[in-house]
């Protein structure tokens, strides 16, 4: 039920932001002409760029830190901080974020 409310509460956010029409960028990530992941977000005051939505394969182990890791790269030298929210109880999504 707790992870119910979450994807919910996940999916208003990303109504929210795609209806408004906010200045989202970010990188996809594909293996040949498969999509794999994407990371998106905004800039969130001075120096801060927020990850606002990010998707991956699941299934594809290390995914989740690939894309976020290329997010941070195409980001590298415009912002000081980046808030990534949460690793999803994935250890290698967690690792990827404490390095950046």
């Amino acid at each position: 039920m707790f992870l119910l409310r979450k994807v919910k509460r996940e999916y208003e956010a990303c109504k929210a932001a795609l209806e408004d029409q906010l200045p989202l960028e970010g990188v996809v990530c594909s293996i040949g002409t498969r999509v794999v992941g994407f990371s998106i977000g905004i800039p969130d005051g001075e120096g801060l760029f927020n990850c606002v939505f990010e998707k991956t394969d699941l299934n594809l182990r290390g995914c989740g830190a690939f894309v976020f890791s290329s997010l941070a790269k195409s980001l590298l030298g415009r912002f000081d901080r980046m808030n990534a929210g949460e690793d999803w109880g994935l250890n290698e999504l967690a690792f990827a974020k404490r390095l950046w």
